[in-house]
């Protein structure tokens, strides 16, 4: 039983990691779709298109895999944790 509640953590965590990157990819797309960029005032000053990591919507936010990852062993751990107290609760009455 705790090889499957092992493998059910992983299979969560890795849902989890996925369910957030669709998340971002959704939120990009539909901010990119909405946005209505000025284009005669965007192009006045050239020197920031060699220097700035922004868009007109926001800042473009770099996702460390490191931490990624980290989240989804964080995430699978709890709820690896979660599951034998809940089964170990279940097997008491």
């Amino acid at each position: 039983m705790r090889i499957r509640y092992a493998i059910e953590s992983v299979l969560f965590g890795i849902l989890i990691f996925v369910g957030s990157v669709i998340w971002k990819v959704v939120g990009g797309y539909i901010r990119t779709k909405n946005d209505v960029p000025d284009i005669l005032s965007s192009y006045v000053n050239t020197d920031q298109l060699n220097h700035t990591a922004t868009v007109s919507f926001g800042e473009i936010n770099k996702m460390d895999s490191i931490y990624a990852v980290g989240g989804a062993v964080v995430i699978s751990g709890i709820y690896y944790v979660t599951r034998l107290l809940l089964a170990k609760q279940l097997r008491k009455r």
